[in-house]
């Protein structure tokens, strides 16, 4: 967002959107030239030693992920929430172009800044509050993403009516953080919850999700209900839209503690039990 910002401000919005893409040409081309393909088949230990076996079919590593409860919850709930960050991370912007008088420079370096630094912060200590929280109750893990997004409503209402943008941005500081605590926790959950042999394609399905339904759908239902709305509310149309967004965070926080109230059952489940130690006399195991 600020690169972005202030190469539009002194070359231009077509400049910057190739100059900020252009790294990822080089990426792609490092990737194909020194990635390797993952190995085909999956190693597990045993107590005859390391011994191979097939890798899931995608048909039984789909359903796998699908038969889990708390899993469907949690995509559910990544997905609203994507919806969310995604749509507001994209007309926040306009909001303070359009209605506080900014340029994209001053809005990228501004925004940006507190979107990065609140984003990170919010990652950070959602990890830390389900490492804390849930070996005593794995139903706690997901608690940061629950009550960090009910808290950042209020604030994000807030933040987009009030007239100053100076303190709309301080308002709008704790949403960031509270609004990405559930990272961690969820992703960490995802894994969890299935076998080895299915955890790339568990977190595969979430990722696919939140892209196809956050990225995809976002932005474009954002600036659909703007437009619609416009006849009679004018350029205030995306703080109207953005403030209803700000409401709808109630259904991420319903899904997210639907999940915490099966992860304990799950985990259990899905997690081996421990190997019993031998003990060898002579030539016998006991």
């Amino acid at each position: 967002m600020i690169l972005g910002g202030v190469i539009s401000d002194l070359l231009g919005w077509r400049a910057a959107f190739m100059i900020v893409g252009a790294p990822g040409l080089l990426l792609a081309l490092f990737l194909f030239a020194f990635l390797k393909e993952p190995r085909r088949v999956i190693k597990s230990a045993t107590s005859a030693g390391a011994v191979t076996s097939p890798a899931l079919t995608l048909r039984k590593a789909v359903a796998e992920v699908a038969s889990s409860r708390a899993y469907r919850y949690l995509a559910v709930a990544g997905c609203f929430s994507a919806f969310l960050t995604y749509g507001k991370s994209m007309w926040q912007a306009v909001l303070f172009i359009r209605i506080h008088g900014l340029s994209a420079g001053q809005t990228g370096v501004w925004l940006g800044a507190a979107a990065g630094a609140g984003g990170a912060l919010g990652m950070l200590l959602g990890g830390y509050f389900a490492d804390r929280l849930g070996p005593q109750r794995p139903s706690l893990i997901l608690a940061a993403p629950v009550i960090g997004t009910l808290v950042s409503i209020p604030f994000s209402l807030a933040g987009y009516m009030h007239p100053d943008w100076r303190i709309a941005l301080l308002l709008l500081l704790l949403p960031f953080v509270t609004t990405s605590m559930h990272y961690g926790p969820a992703f960490s959950c995802v894994q969890r919850l299935v076998r080895p042999a299915a955890r790339a394609m568990a977190a595969a399905l979430m990722l696919f999700a939140i892209n196809l339904i956050g990225l995809g759908l976002g932005p474009l239902l954002f600036g659909i209900l703007s437009d619609a709305i416009r006849p009679w509310a004018g350029d205030q149309s995306v703080r109207w839209v953005l403030s209803g967004a700000a409401l709808v965070g109630i259904v991420p926080a319903l899904f997210f503690w639907l999940a915490g109230r099966h992860l304990g059952r799950e985990l259990r489940l899905a997690t081996p039990a421990p190997a019993v130690p031998t003990e060898k006399r002579g030539r016998r195991t006991i």
